[in-house]
């Protein structure tokens, strides 16, 4: 069944029905194959041994906690939060999930992203750095980013210096040879050295 999104916060079906936004989204359990991950979703790295566990455990309940999709103009659903609990699902030999269905824009699906995962799937650095600097891009404050995602500004610039760490000393970080703070203090050197100032 194809879709198409309305401007009015509306999904309208090629049958002519309109799902219209309901507060807390709408229920459906949708096929995998009807859901495509987000192109915004900043995670790239899943442990293969916690996806073997979490599959373990979809296997024997189920998927607990629905995932949230959205309507997208090719008619698709797109996941907004549970990468991992979609990726276990498949491990597990699920054909379907259980979602709830949205109509967000694509400054909401950053936003709720970078904010499910700050609180609950423990990104790395470089990873919340990177969706930190999208926020930054599409609201141009520092003040705005901050109040969206619950974080100082502090925390924030802490977070944005990493992007400019060498490729070898982003590599460096990810393998744990280097603490955040050593390397926020690394990239602040090597901004005072090129007279660019953090504040």
């Amino acid at each position: 069944m194809s879709k198409k999104i309305a401007k009015d916060r509306t999904a309208i079906t090629a049958e002519g029905t309109a799902i219209i936004e309901q507060p807390g989204g709408q229920f459906q359990r949708i096929a995998l194959t009807e859901i495509d991950s987000s192109p915004f979703n900043y995670r790239k790295l899943f442990p293969p041994a916690q996806l073997q566990e979490l599959a373990a455990s979809i296997a024997l309940h189920d998927v607990i906690e629905n995932l949230t999709v959205r309507l997208v103009p090719s008619g698709r659903y797109e996941l907004v939060t549970g990468e991992r609990r979609f990726r276990a699902a498949a491990l597990a030999g699920l054909t379907s999930v259980p979602c709830m269905i949205h109509i967000y824009t694509d400054e909401q699906v950053r936003q709720i992203q970078l904010s499910e995962n700050l609180h609950r799937e423990n990104p790395t650095p470089l990873e919340e750095a990177e969706a930190l600097q999208a926020l930054l891009n599409d609201h141009k404050s520092i003040d705005v980013v901050a109040s969206k995602v619950g974080k100082s500004k502090t925390y924030i610039y802490s977070r944005l210096k990493l992007l400019s760490l060498i490729p070898a000393i982003q590599e460096m970080l990810m393998a744990g040879k280097f603490t955040i703070q050593e390397s926020v203090l690394i990239a602040s050197l090597v901004a005072a050295s090129r007279g660019t100032v953090f504040c």
